[in-house]
């Protein structure tokens, strides 16, 4: 009987161990799943999308703080947000570097739309 009952809570400890594990690597999977949808997305993702994405993002951070990751899982965590982080950091550049031409083309607009006022100016 005390061998049964040994059994059986040792089957528990390694079911509640087992869970709490698979709870971490469902964290880095859903992290690396955001990762994935920026890298093939995000140039094509709208404001909203952008919003709804960090959402997502910061509630799966907010889980992290009930995990209990191994070494090499924390490395991995720490890996996949300084992916994530690059690759926001490198599509906002992308985003400024357009806003950035558009302002120089309207500049250079504003600046040829008044040369030709004073070159109309001049003839009169």
């Amino acid at each position: 009987m005390k061998k049964l009952v040994l059994l059986l809570m040792s089957c528990i400890a390694l079911m509640a161990f087992s869970s709490c594990q698979s709870k971490e690597e469902s964290v880095l999977s859903k992290l690396e799943a955001i990762s994935e949808q920026i890298e093939n997305q995000g140039s094509s993702l709208s404001e909203a999308d952008w919003q709804e994405l960090v959402k997502k993002h910061d509630a799966i951070m907010e889980t992290t703080e009930t995990c209990n990751f191994t070494d090499e899982q924390q490395q991995q965590l720490f890996k996949i947000e300084a992916k994530i982080a690059t690759q926001i950091i490198k599509q906002q550049g992308k985003n400024l570097g357009k806003d950035i031409k558009n302002l120089l083309n309207s500049g250079k607009d504003i600046l040829e739309g008044i040369q030709e006022g004073l070159e109309g100016t001049d003839e009169d």
